[in-house]
């Protein structure tokens, strides 16, 4: 925790940030598995990230 309140978490990221996500959809696809992404969770993390970066995204 820094002086003025902020906290970090560093943590590793993936070699490639959506393999999980592109896996499970060609899983699905393949009748092999099933993906828990679907239009309405996509819709809901879309305004989730709106609200997230309103007021913070630079300036176009």
């Amino acid at each position: 925790t820094t002086e003025d309140g902020e906290e970090a978490f560093p943590f590793e990221n993936p070699r490639h940030i959506q393999q999980p996500l592109i896996q499970t959809i060609v899983d699905e696809l393949s009748g092999t598995g099933t993906c828990p992404s679907h239009g309405e969770s996509a819709a809901r993390t879309s305004w989730v990230m709106d609200q997230l970066i309103r007021g913070n995204a630079a300036p176009g």
